[in-house]
């Protein structure tokens, strides 16, 4: 992409994960900002964006993944402090295995 901006591609971020095709500096909370149009703009069903992160979790477990490795990529969330309350993941986990 740089040769194709040429002069006018940002160099300032080189070596950056996520930037724009022009080097420009794409911000953390683009992608979850912007996830709804990227979804209708493709003609894909509507979710939330931190469904991906349950959609990951199950895709490594069913492709032989141990939960503990999976998990420790994954940053566990937790239900609110509820008397009774188990975390999301162990909910979760229940459901997969």
């Amino acid at each position: 992409m740089k040769e194709l901006f040429g002069s006018s591609y940002n160099k300032r971020f080189d070596g950056y994960v996520n930037v724009f095709e022009n080097g420009d500096l794409m911000r953390p909370n683009w992608v979850s900002a912007n996830f709804r149009k990227l979804l209708d703009d493709n003609g894909m069903r509507r979710i939330r964006f931190h469904d991906l992160r349950h959609t990951c979790a199950t895709l490594l477990r069913h492709n032989g993944v141990p939960w503990r490795t999976s998990r420790s990529g994954l940053a566990t969330v937790t239900s609110s402090p509820q008397r009774g309350s188990t975390p999301i993941t162990t909910r979760l986990r229940s459901r997969i295995l």
